[in-house]
C-alpha cells in the first residue's frame, strides 16, 4: 500500500509574522501567522523552514535592540517560549529547520535566544559554533505515523564567512556545504525511506536549460542535485520563486520572501520503493493563526507603535542614527505605517516611512538575480519626502530591500 509524505515548507520569512508589509494600511496575503492558520498537523506531515528567519522586519529589528530585561518581559506569557520568532514558530508546529545566512546578523548569543527557545530542530551539517553552545545537528530521522523513516539534511550557504561580522565569524566552524551534506547523506540514506536536504542556498544554473548563470559558489543547488541523490531539495536564499522542478538526481523547490506563500509537497511512496513528488504554492489568504497573533500582540504594539513619528527623539530612526549597523548586519531599518490601521492591524501604530541610506564598502553582484550584497559601513536613515545630504562627496544608495 502506498504511503504518503505531506510537507510545508517556508524560507527566508525575515521576521513577517503579521499581515503587513509595513508600508500601507493593507492586510495583505503575507505573513507567517496567515500561513500557519492553514497548516495541516497529523502524523504524516512535516512543516519545515529553510533560514533566514529571525532577521529582516522591523519586528525583528527593534526586537534586538531590547535590554534582557526588556525582552524577557516583551511577551504576555512564556508558555511557547520568550523569543517572539520562536513562540511564532512554535505555536505555527514547526519540526525542522536550518540556518540562513542572516539568521547570524545578530550574533551568535541573539541566535542561542532563538534557538533554546525553539521547539523544533535545528538541523545545519556546515556550520557549527566552536564552543558548541548552540543546538544544532546535522541530520535526522524521523519516523511517520504510516512508518515511513524521513532523513532530513540541513546545510547553508557557505559565504557566511565572507558576509558576517568578523567577529561574529571566529565563533564559528563554517564548512562547503557540498561535502557536509554529502557525509550527513551517507549516514542517513541506510536508514530511511525518502531523503530531505534543507539548504539555504539557490540555483546556480538556469533550471530550464542546465546553462550556468554565475561563477559565484553562493548559490549551489544545481550541484546538490546533480553530484548528490537526495530525493527532495528544499532550497531558499534567492528569494525565487521554484514551484517544482525535477533536476537531476532531485525534487526541488523554493517560496519567495515574506511569507506569502508556502510550499506544499507531498512524496508518494509505493511498496516497489518508488517515488511521486508533487507540489504546489499555498497563498498566505487565510485568517491569522489567533493565538499567535494575541500573544505577540503587545510586542507588536508597544516596540513598533510606541512613537507616532520615526524622527522624533530616542524614535527608532533617532536610535538607529546613535548605533549604526556595521560588519554583516545587513539590517533592513525600515518603518512603516500611519497611525492607525484597519483590522486586523487596527491595534498597532506605526511610522512614517523611511527610506534607508547605505555606505558601501565591497560591493559584489549577484549575477542571477542582478541583485546586491554588501558589507555595509555606515547606516542613515531618512525620510522618503526628504533626502539627507551627501557629505564628503560619498555615494549614497537608497534601496528598500537590502535583504540577500
Amino acid at each position: 500500500m502506498a504511503r504518503t509524505l505531506t510537507i510545508r515548507y517556508t524560507s527566508d520569512t525575515h521576521g513577517y509574522l503579521y499581515p503587513t508589509n509595513y508600508a500601507d494600511m493593507q492586510d495583505r496575503p503575507m505573513g507567517l501567522m496567515k500561513l500557519a492558520g492553514e497548516y495541516p498537523h497529523d502524523g504524516n506531515t512535516l512543516i519545515i523552514d529553510g533560514g533566514d528567519t529571525i532577521q529582516g522586519s522591523p519586528l525583528t529589528n527593534l526586537y534586538q535592540r531590547l535590554s534582557p530585561e526588556e525582552k524577557a518581559a516583551c511577551l504576555s506569557e512564556d508558555t511557547y517560549g520568550t523569543h517572539p520568532i520562536a513562540a511564532m514558530m512554535n505555536l505555527a508546529g514547526y519540526q525542522f529547520v536550518t540556518l540562513g545566512n542572516h539568521d547570524f546578523n545578530y550574533g551568535v548569543d541573539a541566535l542561542m535566544d532563538y534557538l533554546t527557545n525553539l521547539d523544533a530542530l535545528c538541523l545545519c551539517a556546515n556550520i557549527r559554533d566552536r564552543e558548541g553552545r548552540l543546538p544544532i545537528a546535522p541530520y535526522a530521522v524521523h519516523r511517520l505515523e504510516n512508518g515511513l523513516r524521513i532523513g532530513l539534511v540541513g546545510v547553508c550557504t557557505h559565504f557566511v564567512s565572507r558576509w558576517e561580522n568578523p567577529k561574529t565569524v571566529e565563533k564559528l566552524v563554517i564548512e562547503e556545504p557540498i561535502p557536509a551534506a554529502k557525509a550527513a547523506l551517507d549516514a542517513v540514506k541506510p536508514l530511511c525511506d525518502v531523503t530531505v536536504l534543507i539548504y539555504h542556498g539557490g540555483f546556480e544554473c538556469d533550471l530550464e536549460t542546465g546553462e550556468p548563470l554565475t561563477d559565484s559558489a553562493e548559490n549551489q543547488a544545481c550541484r546538490l542535485c546533480r553530484e548528490l541523490d537526495f530525493d527532495l531539495v528544499l532550497t531558499g536564499h534567492q528569494h525565487m520563486r521554484v514551484d517544482g522542478v525535477r533536476f537531476c538526481n532531485s525534487f526541488a523547490v523554493q517560496p519567495t520572501y515574506r511569507a506569502p506563500h508556502c510550499c506544499g509537497i507531498t512524496v508518494t511512496v509505493e511498496d516497489d520503493g518508488s517515488k511521486r513528488f508533487e507540489s504546489r504554492i499555498i497563498p498566505a489568504e487565510g485568517k491569522p493563526l489567533a493565538r499567535a497573533y494575541d500573544l505577540l500582540l503587545p510586542l507588536e504594539k508597544s516596540h513598533i507603535g510606541s512613537v507616532s513619528k520615526a524622527e522624533a527623539p530616542g524614535g527608532p530612526a533617532d536610535h538607529i542614527r546613535k548605533h549604526p549597523v556595521s560588519g554583516g548586519q545587513q539590517t533592513e531599518a525600515l518603518f512603516f505605517g500611519q497611525e492607525h490601521l484597519p483590522h486586523p492591524m487596527a491595534e498597532l501604530g506605526v511610522f512614517p516611512p523611511l527610506r534607508v541610506h547605505i555606505q558601501l564598502g565591497i560591493v559584489e553582484k549577484k549575477v542571477a538575480k542582478k541583485s546586491l550584497s554588501a558589507h555595509i559601513l555606515h547606516l542613515r536613515c531618512a525620510t522618503l519626502q526628504k533626502q539627507p545630504p551627501n557629505p564628503d562627496g560619498v555615494k549614497n544608495i537608497g534601496f528598500r530591500n537590502p535583504l540577500t
